[in-house]
């Protein structure tokens, strides 16, 4: 929509890094043939994934935090048109990490919680 997509080229021109960035992935094919209920990749009827990307300079707190903020506004303004997200990497040092995890796997996290308890009693792994 021309909403969306100004509200993107808005948050372009305010972020904080030049490497912040904002892409999309397009789905489809093999994926979309998949029942949702099949594996815990519920977002197979999606058409595109966005990524978002935060980027600061090594060592800089300030420019990381106006990162992080940005990436936090870019998902509020694509949330209401991609109700979930497919996570390349988990965050949980970061305050949306239950809210991601929610978005991602849906009715699946219980489940997943549970494997992870069982096959990772040391919490090796990241957090769920």
């Amino acid at each position: 929509s021309d909403e969306l997509i100004a509200g993107l080229e808005k948050l372009m021109t305010e972020r904080p890094d030049p490497r912040c960035s904002i892409a999309a992935q397009q789905l489809g094919g093999v994926t979309s043939q998949v029942a949702p209920t099949t594996s815990s990749f519920i977002h197979r009827d999606a058409e595109w994934k966005p990524w978002i990307t935060a980027a600061w300079p090594a060592g800089d707190n300030q420019i990381r935090q106006q990162s992080l903020n940005w990436l936090e506004k870019v998902w509020d303004h694509l949330q209401p048109h991609c109700q979930g997200v497919h996570m390349a990497q988990l965050h949980p040092h970061l305050a949306w990490h239950q809210k991601e995890l929610k978005a991602a796997f849906g009715d699946w996290l219980p489940g997943l919680r549970k494997l992870k308890a069982l096959h990772d009693p040391n919490n090796v792994l990241p957090p769920l």
